[in-house]
């Protein structure tokens, strides 16, 4: 039975945005038609180069998080950290050798996250010393497979922004340029999931992202938000932590492992965890039981959802008798 037309169901579905009035509307689904071209379902692609790479006993991932901000996201953004935790869950499932890299002020979250959970792994802290291309270089050499996930990256001017164009201080992002030149330049596979194009991985499609998002932004360069920050695969949906599931659903498929799959029981630890510790809300600006924006009731929907798709699918049931 062809699978295409399930990881067709599964793209849609991330495509799909739940967003409050005040952000931009419309952009997903130009984004993903962007990045996908006329190529297969990006979830798709992403699996399918996950498990190659995982095929030659190259199992070692680093998920790299963690929107940062002293006063509004003092130990992280909940829209990032908690996709990290569930798909490391799962690929941790499928044999790989899991390990989170986030900024030095999310490690207590990340770790307590994952424990809330039963996931037990390191947790990196990123460098942001004052060598900025090169202080993250290293951590190429721990391993195989990178996937950001709303992970800011920079523009063309070297600015980063919040989704709403207001620029960020330079001194709360890691600068990963140097680690994804290092990926690069070894041929190691890297991944990018973003909802907004301020993350690492739009720079695949920046200039058709600028397009679509527009340049109005509130830095002097008036260069729009979106980074020039590029990875092997790009996948833009709702939200990115969706996105992740999204990429857990899509690996259940490609592999028929459905005990991979994130479950909305977990996404209500990680939720009351995160709200417990202070992880905020990226889109109210606030903890509670949201993730940008999106209430626990819709994230749960979502899961509920992208679980489906690939169990209907493995569902056996071939002659319902008329």
């Amino acid at each position: 039975m062809d699978k295409s037309t399930v990881y067709e169901s599964i793209d849609r579905l991330l495509q799909v945005e739940v967003r409050l009035p005040f952000l931009v509307r419309g952009t997903i689904p130009k984004l993903y038609q962007t990045a996908r071209g006329m190529g297969q379902p990006v979830t798709k692609q992403i699996a399918e180069a996950i498990m190659t790479v995982m095929g030659q006993e190259k199992r070692r991932v680093l998920l790299i998080t963690g929107f940062y901000e002293p006063e509004i996201f003092p130990c992280g953004e909940s829209d990032g950290l908690y996709g990290a935790i569930a798909l490391g869950n799962g690929l941790a499932k499928l044999g790989a050798d899991i390990s989170f890299g986030v900024e030095p002020e999310c490690v207590d979250a990340m770790e307590k996250l994952a424990g809330c959970i039963g996931l037990a792994c390191p947790v990196v802290a990123l460098n942001r010393g004052e060598d900025q291309r090169a202080v993250n270089t290293t951590l190429e050499e721990i391993c195989d497979i990178a996937i950001f996930i709303e992970k800011c990256g920079p523009t063309e001017y070297g600015v980063y922004h919040f989704a709403t164009a207001t620029p960020r201080n330079r001194a709360y992002d890691a600068d990963m340029s140097g680690f994804l030149e290092a990926m690069h330049r070894a041929g190691k596979l890297t991944i990018g999931i973003g909802d907004y194009g301020n993350e690492i991985g739009f720079g695949n499609i920046h200039r058709e992202a600028t397009e679509i998002i527009g340049r109005n932004c509130k830095c002097q360069y008036n260069e729009g938000i979106v980074t020039v920050s590029k990875t092997d695969y790009l996948l833009p949906c709702c939200v990115s932590n969706i996105g992740a599931y999204g990429i857990l659903s899509a690996l259940a498929l490609y592999t028929g492992k459905l005990d991979i799959l994130h479950s909305e029981e977990n996404e209500e630890k990680l939720v009351a965890c995160g709200s417990e510790i202070g992880v905020v809300d990226g889109s109210y600006g606030y903890r509670h039981a949201s993730v940008d924006g999106v209430p626990l009731d819709a994230l749960c929907g979502y899961i509920s959802i992208l679980r489906a798709i690939p169990k209907q699918y493995y569902e056996d049931i071939y002659d319902r008798g008329f």
